[in-house]
């Protein structure tokens, strides 16, 4: 039960650590950070397609000339 408390407390921490910083920021601290999701999911989103497209194709046999 000591480890269930000791989780919630760095759990509630860790939130009012990110609630903070969020409050703190100006408004082009806010744009960089929005910026920062939009390009990360934007660059996870190219990364998934690739991978699709990648594992649709059939595999080639390297070896042609033997």
């Amino acid at each position: 039960m000591q480890r269930g408390r000791f989780l919630d407390a760095i759990s509630w921490y860790a939130a009012c650590i990110g609630s903070w910083m969020l409050t703190m920021l100006t408004a082009p601290g806010l744009t960089l950070v929005f910026l920062g999701v939009v390009v990360g999911l934007g660059i996870a989103f190219v990364w998934m397609l690739w991978e699709i497209e990648r594992m649709s194709k059939p595999q080639r046999n390297g070896d042609r000339f033997g």
